[in-house]
């Protein structure tokens, strides 16, 4: 399912999507600066994704925040269950 997608099903104004969409790279953004600080880059090494993501009460904004990082360059693993970047 798409960002697009799933702001349809959730009967969403345009306006709503943009926020939503700008919130989510966001979030991406925020993560990315602290998986930098959590560990070492460039090690090789895979991380669980629980160190970064701990909740999501919706698992599809999850998976977009997810495909957001996988645009930054962060590599999942085992059904996105590991990370490293």
């Amino acid at each position: 399912m798409t960002l697009c997608e799933y702001a349809k099903n959730k009967n969403y104004t345009y306006e709503e999507y943009k926020n939503l969409e700008v919130n989510i790279q966001q979030i991406a953004k925020v993560t990315l600066d602290n998986i930098k600080n959590l560990h070492k880059t460039g090690t090789g090494v895979y991380y669980p994704i629980s160190e970064i993501i701990n909740y999501m009460a919706d698992t599809d904004i999850k998976n977009f925040i997810i495909l957001e990082l996988k645009a930054l360059e962060v590599e999942f693993f085992d059904n996105n269950t590991l990370y490293r970047f």
